[in-house]
């Protein structure tokens, strides 16, 4: 089993507690919905931490994929930093 595989076989308060130790948040979010996916750099993976309404955690995937980062990155507006 990965470490990607791993992480995501966690209990939710293990997740958050992962995160919050060794997690960068990248500022970068995207709506799902009424949920917003935050996304966090955990080592050489990614993590989307998906929060409800309130703002409070309700998952936290891990992944490597970038097509996913190009997600986020067409969501924002970035035409003003250009």
């Amino acid at each position: 089993m990965d470490k990607i595989e791993r992480f995501n076989n966690l209990k939710l308060d293990q997740k958050t507690s992962v995160i919050s130790w060794v997690g960068a948040p990248t500022n970068l979010v995207r709506q799902a919905g009424p949920r917003e996916i935050h996304l966090y750099v955990l080592g050489p993976a990614y993590v989307d931490v998906y929060c409800n309404g309130s703002g409070k955690v309700t998952d936290a995937v891990a992944f490597t994929d970038v097509e996913r980062i190009n997600d986020y990155l067409k969501q924002m507006d970035i035409s003003g930093l250009i």
